[in-house]
């Protein structure tokens, strides 16, 4: 196998490679798509204060002593729920990312790969190599 063909098996290798990485990142992405679709929504955010129908009856206050109107504060178990919202969010574009780009490379190293081609096949520099004598004479 000559110089030229190990290179190029190298890079077809290597493209190979991240093509497999492309495939992996893709199945995270899909598996994490359920949990952005279908996560639970946040009660508070979607109550409606206009009810539809009157209310005749008067309101009962709370046994903590907050008022309805009241801002109440966050227990952890809705930081905790938005906490993983927001690493949900991350993870999945964070896959999306890796999967865009380890498609982009897989492509180009099994289509052309000329860019590692030629700093593969690059010889010694041209000052490190020796001069070779120059013949004056005819030795018959």
């Amino acid at each position: 196998m000559t110089k030229k063909e190990s290179v190029w098996l190298l890079i077809r290798a290597a493209g190979v490679y991240f093509g497999y990485l492309m495939i992996v990142s893709i199945f995270s992405v899909i598996i994490l798509l359920p949990s952005l679709i279908f996560a639970p929504p946040d009660l508070r955010k979607t109550q409606n204060t206009n009810s539809e129908i009157p209310v005749t009856q008067v309101p009962v206050t709370p046994i903590n002593g907050t008022m309805p109107g009241e801002v109440q504060p966050k227990s952890a178990a809705d930081e905790a729920d938005e906490n993983a919202a927001s690493e949900n969010v991350k993870n999945f574009l964070w896959n999306l990312v890796l999967s865009i780009i380890y498609g982009a490379v897989a492509f180009y190293l099994l289509r052309d790969g000329r860019l590692f081609y030629f700093l593969l096949m690059k010889e010694e520099s041209a000052e490190t190599k020796q001069a070779e004598p120059e013949v004056t004479t005819l030795n018959l």
